[in-house]
């Protein structure tokens, strides 16, 4: 009875120690099942915060863009404060925030910090990106048209010039003599129709693969001697691989003081621009301009009847109306001094008998015929050209800054 008892309790003893390394077993493994999972659930958060600052440094710099777009003239409006050599400014956007700094100079480089907070509030996790911009050339080429490029007469030429070359014109001016090839005509890769017709064209045809560049039995598109000597495209002057497309108007601003009206040279005119930025209703009298970088905003159609250009003046005028017409254009400086951007509403446009400027007009249909002849470069939604018309194109107009605003070509996170 005794040796029974005793074994008994040896048995019940060993099922004890059994049960006891098995609970230790489950226990250990719930625990690693738990850090795991807590492990799990942690990397989740930070990796769903990691995002939602990379958010928050995205719109940071879209704040900066529009900034550097809109208020290039005063960086330091709209809450933004010089602090440490750049334009700064912090923003909350739902539980984060972000700071974004911009460059003094153009282009701009930016720098965008965004915080966003863990979920239990103790620390933010931050991520820094630092980009630069450009404002690339809004004038590529002689004439760029986002659907159709259309030429019906005979006679029609365009060549090029260039104003800041004496060697290639005369006191910033077109004359045969010195006309070069480098009038290069594009298609968007939108665009569906390419004819030039019986036109000569001195310079390239850029258009997208689905549409073919034709010329009429008498035209021609290629470099000087080729004009000169033969008919068709010269072999390597169309190139179908244009892959472009062509950016809106960006208003710089919309609210400045209006123009007074005033004497130069002897002359009374309604509207003086002498220097800086000034804003209107409508542009429909005489009007001249005689400071450098003057700009020039108007909220309603323009029905300019005299635009005067004094030497060594420069203007930039940008229209948010419907149409905008230009009777006599008097420009004493070159194609360079005379920059007009359409905004998107601006659908009608007609330059006169002797524009002499680049003109950017992506929504608007640009047509001209008979005899006219004009100077600079076109952009616009169409381009139709008749009769005996011609067109000159100023090279040096494809330095001058692109009117869509500033563009991030570089991107690096810090």
């Amino acid at each position: 009875m005794q040796t029974g008892a005793k074994s008994g309790g040896t048995e019940g003893g060993s099922t004890l120690l059994v049960s006891l390394f098995v609970t230790l077993i489950v226990a250990a493994a719930l625990t690693v099942y738990l850090q795991l999972a807590t492990n799990q659930n942690q990397l989740t958060y930070r990796s769903q915060t990691w995002n939602s600052a990379m958010t928050l440094v995205e719109a940071g710099l879209e704040e900066g863009l529009q900034h550097c777009n809109y208020n290039s003239s005063n960086l330091t409006s709209q809450g933004w404060a010089l602090s440490g050599g750049r334009y700064t400014k912090s923003n909350s956007v739902g539980l984060g925030y972000y700071v974004t700094s911009i460059s003094t100079s153009a282009p701009y480089s930016l720098l965008s910090t965004g915080f966003y907070p863990m979920p239990n509030g103790s620390k933010y996790v931050s991520r820094v990106v630092q980009v630069t911009t450009t404002n690339s050339p809004g004038f590529t080429g002689a004439m760029v048209s986002k659907s159709s490029v259309s030429m019906n007469g005979n006679g029609i030429f365009i060549d090029s010039y260039d104003s800041r070359d004496a060697t290639k014109s005369t006191n910033g001016k077109y004359i045969t003599g010195k006309r070069r090839d480098k009038a290069d005509m594009l298609l968007t890769s939108s665009g569906t129709s390419f004819d030039t017709g019986n036109g000569n064209v001195w310079g390239k045809a850029y258009t997208g693969p689905s549409v073919t560049a034709t010329t009429g039995p008498n035209g021609a598109i290629g470099d000087a001697a080729w004009n000169g000597s033969s008919s068709g495209i010269k072999p390597g002057w169309w190139i179908n691989t244009a892959n472009f497309s062509v950016p809106d108007v960006v208003a710089p601003f919309t609210v400045a003081v209006p123009p007074a009206s005033g004497t130069v040279w002897g002359v009374a005119y309604d509207y003086v621009l002498s220097s800086g930025d000034y804003a209107m209703a409508t542009l429909d009298k005489e009007c001249v301009v005689t400071g450098v970088g003057v700009r020039l905003y108007v909220s309603g159609n323009i029905s300019s009847s005299t635009l005067c250009i004094q030497t060594n003046a420069s203007v930039k005028i940008y229209c948010a109306g419907t149409s905008a017409s230009f009777n006599t254009i008097n420009n004493y400086t070159n194609a360079t001094a005379l920059q007009f951007f359409a905004l998107p509403s601006v659908t009608s446009i007609d330059l006169g008998d002797n524009w002499e400027g680049g003109c950017y007009a992506p929504s608007a249909a640009f047509s001209i015929a008979g005899n006219t002849t004009i100077s600079g470069a076109i952009v616009a939604a169409s381009i139709t050209m008749k009769g005996t018309s011609a067109f000159h194109y100023d090279e040096a107009l494809n330095s001058t800054n692109q009117p869509g605003g500033f563009v991030i070509i570089s991107w690096n996170e810090l």
